[in-house]
């Protein structure tokens, strides 16, 4: 507001020259008297436009200096966010400079170990659906043992897109907010993740934040996942894309089961069972394991599908901007900067099923198919634990 001002005056003085000039100039024909007063005035007024430019120059680069400032600081508050861990690590981790690029803490905690066998009590466990048809032969998922990953450099990843995203959903009040889908995790399993997130790192609602878990089709990526994350680029190997090519996670062990494979006895898993397990690795001969990871994802800005998984749920809005990676933008009366949404919600159901920003139907008669979260960026996801669990 105050450089319009300004150059609203600047442009007012340009036009009085110009006035002068041209009355001069008539002076100089007419009357040789009034040519003195008149260059006299053209003087004063040229003056006054060289020092209303200096003033507007040092205004501009206080201005550029202030920026530059403000930039400064909250590089400095994104990077001391990024330099944080939890506090409940107990990993060398913490420190500045960490001895190995990962550690996988044995869990022992009895409340931990509660939560995460918690975490495994699913719906329709075994019993298929429409993701899987016909019965599996077992009913429950048992927790054999448990891993804290510590890695310094995925959280710090993790912590900057997650300070991005808030950011971001700052600038939304409220009540623009609540016009976006919500996750409404399955209440027994939202429950559990909550004891997780209390026991030192608590959830940052605005963006999101929840646990949510992802079943290995491949136990001997694990080495690869606790080193450096997850990557959307290899999405589809293990089961497809029906949703794009993202990170596929779940709120139901049910569901992160039917993408579990038993670990086989192949030189790179005996790789990853020397990591996990040391030298008792040997004792694990006969065993048919599973792994699951339970995640901290940042879902922010969710956009949400149906049984017509091209377009949002309830428009004719497309999913995707472009291609099936990058998300389609937030509606402009939800936020004014253009910005996509970041992840994406799907359920399918016959289209009765649905209600807007609520279609939790797990069971609708004998179609079964557990909801699936979707994130598009591997920063936007922190693998926090690791389970192993046999099926029973």
């Amino acid at each position: 507001m105050q450089s319009d001002v300004e150059s609203l005056k600047q442009k007012k003085v340009e036009i009085q020259i110009r006035s002068l000039e041209t009355a001069l100039e008539q002076a100089r024909i007419t009357n040789t008297g009034d040519i003195t007063r008149l260059e006299e005035r053209l003087r004063v007024e040229n003056e006054n436009l060289r020092l209303e430019n200096e003033k507007n120059e040092k205004l501009r680069v206080e201005n550029e200096n202030l920026e530059r400032a403000r930039l400064y600081e909250e590089s400095l508050r994104i990077k001391a966010e990024e330099d944080r861990t939890p506090q409940h690590w107990s990993s060398d981790q913490t420190t500045a400079n960490p001895s190995k690029p990962f550690e996988l803490v044995r869990v022992h905690d009895r409340q931990v170990l509660q939560s995460l066998q918690d975490l495994l009590h699913g719906n329709h466990i075994g019993q298929g659906g429409a993701d899987h048809q016909g019965p599996r032969g077992y009913t429950r998922l048992k927790l054999q043992s448990a891993w804290e990953v510590g890695n310094r450099s995925l959280w710090g990843k993790y912590e900057s897109e997650r300070t991005e995203i808030k950011l971001i959903m700052t600038r939304m009040d409220a009540q623009q907010r609540s016009l976006l889908p919500h996750p409404k995790l399955r209440a027994g399993f939202a429950r559990a993740g909550s004891e997780l997130a209390q026991r030192g790192e608590p959830y940052e609602s605005i963006v999101n934040e929840v646990h949510l878990l992802h079943g290995l089709g491949a136990p001997s990526t694990v080495h690869t996942i606790v080193a450096g994350g997850f990557n959307e680029h290899f999405s589809g190997g293990n089961a497809g894309t029906l949703f794009g090519d993202g990170i596929y996670m779940a709120e139901d062990s049910g569901k992160a089961d039917q993408y579990s494979k038993a670990a086989s006895r192949d030189p790179e898993q005996e790789k990853v069972d020397t990591l996990l397990y040391g030298a008792s690795a040997g004792a694990l001969q006969g065993k048919e394991l599973r792994y699951i990871f339970v995640c901290r994802a940042v879902l922010g800005c969710i956009l949400q599908v149906g049984q017509d998984t091209d377009h949002r749920l309830g428009t004719q809005e497309p999913v995707f901007a472009a291609g099936s990676r990058e998300l389609a933008l937030v509606p402009e009366h939800l936020i004014a900067t253009p910005t996509h949404f970041h992840s994406e919600l799907a359920e399918i159901a016959p289209a009765s099923g649905f209600v807007a920003h609520d279609t939790h139907t797990e069971a609708l008669g004998i179609q079964l198919r557990f909801r699936e979260f979707i994130a598009f960026r591997d920063t936007q996801i922190y693998p926090e634990l690791l389970m192993a669990y046999a099926r029973e």
